[in-house]
């Protein structure tokens, strides 16, 4: 079939393909270039990882590409979150000048430029990655992480700390462990990120990432006002800023009890912001 008639969304893991030997050679060729001069992709199955897959293969140099693909129950339906963004009337000047933003900053795709930094994080830490822990919730919502994280709890060596790129999925997660009878955090421990205000609700109260929300929003309506006053005075000068965050650790005694007989610090909640701790609550020794 075309390759065009393949939704991206379907599209998971590529695999390069070459030939088992000299004997299937000439008939791997064949496969190849039949599929090349038609400019069409084969569509087959495969067993690996104890598991069928759908393939599709393509040619690619002197080689085959084949890129497995998702079985439709494995990808949501695109309705399910377009359907309720309301339909806009673009002012004309605005669309101008995020049309010229975007053409300013148009360039070559390197894919050396782009760095795994939590796969960096782990190997300075000498710690091996394990793709089985990094568990993808695109919702990022409760109900998702509180899934995620029971299948997670579910597996022979699970993990005994989890950190979810945001608060709902945290809490989601707290749910979870604590249904499986579990403490937080002496048998696991959560930290989330954004610093939403349900959080502190929680019990025990969240530990998380403080995401300086408002200050997002001032800075980048100050930058657009900006490229808007600059916009007939040549190209936009472009900015980068970047916002630090605190970690605010709550229930300090409780994370620090579960690591020790008698914890140093007895506080309700430590804020951790450009090398500085702050405690608020009661502090003793």
């Amino acid at each position: 079939m075309p390759r065009k008639e393949i939704d991206e969304v379907y599209f998971n893991s590529p695999y390069y393909i070459v030939p088992d030997g000299e004997v299937g050679q000439q008939a791997f060729a064949v496969i190849r270039e039949a599929i090349r001069q038609e400019g069409m992709v084969a569509i087959g199955k495969v067993v690996f990882t104890s598991r069928e897959h759908v393939i599709a293969l393509e040619a690619r140099d002197k080689g085959l590409l084949g890129v497995t693909l998702r079985y439709p129950y494995e990808v949501r339906k695109e309705e399910e979150y377009f359907d309720d963004i309301p339909e806009e009337k673009l002012p004309k000047d605005m669309l101008d000048l995020a049309k010229h933003i975007v053409d300013s900053k148009k360039a070559e795709w390197k894919p050396e430029r782009f760095e795994d930094q939590y796969e960096d994080a782990l190997k300075e830490s000498n710690i091996k990655l394990n793709k089985d822990l990094i568990i993808d919730c695109p919702s990022g919502s409760f109900e998702e992480g509180k899934r995620a994280i029971k299948k997670a709890l579910d597996m022979p060596n699970p993990p005994d700390a989890i950190f979810a790129t945001n608060d709902p999925m945290a809490m989601g997660a707290m749910m979870a462990i604590k249904e499986k009878g579990m403490k937080i955090p002496q048998d696991v421990a959560v930290v989330g990120f954004s610093n939403w205000f349900f959080g502190e609700l929680m019990e025990p109260s969240l530990t998380t990432v403080d995401q300086p929300g408002f200050e997002m929003g001032q800075e980048a309506a100050r930058m657009l006002i900006k490229q808007i006053e600059m916009k007939d005075k040549g190209d936009p000068v472009l900015e980068t800023k970047i916002l630090k965050t605190k970690l605010v650790i709550r229930n300090i005694g409780l994370i620090l009890s579960g690591a020790m007989e008698k914890p140093i610090l007895d506080a309700d909640t430590i804020v951790a912001d450009n090398g500085r701790i702050t405690a608020i609550g009661r502090a003793s020794r």
